[in-house]
């Protein structure tokens, strides 16, 4: 996450109607802006993990690589300075694709590895 961001960096890059971005490559990238203004992205490599094995998401590399990543797609954000990293497990299947279905009959829907577009 950024520190906040001012409205001659918005002008700059473009984003007028805070709307949530995403891109739709497998190293996928998602940015949103916060209440304050700060531009929080998320994505890129995503490790496999299970059990209680989760620590491999806290990863500084992949970190450093969102961080630089921020700076190549927004250049006028190069001097930006981060204030927030954290990282977690997330519900990705191995072939990207999700399983959706009923559960019993067709009052209970599930949706699993919906690669956080389950809300949507």
């Amino acid at each position: 996450m950024t520190e906040p961001l001012n409205e001659g960096q918005f002008q700059e890059i473009g984003w007028r109607n805070r709307q949530g971005i995403e891109d739709a490559r497998n190293l996928v990238h998602y940015y949103r802006l916060t209440s304050d203004n700060r531009l929080v992205m998320g994505g890129r490599d995503v490790s496999l993990s299970y059990g209680s094995d989760m620590d491999r998401d806290l990863n500084p590399v992949t970190f450093e690589g969102l961080k630089n990543d921020v700076r190549e797609i927004f250049p006028i954000l190069r001097d930006i300075k981060f204030t927030h990293e954290w990282g977690g497990p997330v519900s990705v299947p191995l072939d990207m694709a999700p399983a959706i279905g009923y559960a019993g009959d067709k009052n209970v829907v599930y949706s699993l590895g919906t690669v956080g577009h389950g809300v949507a």
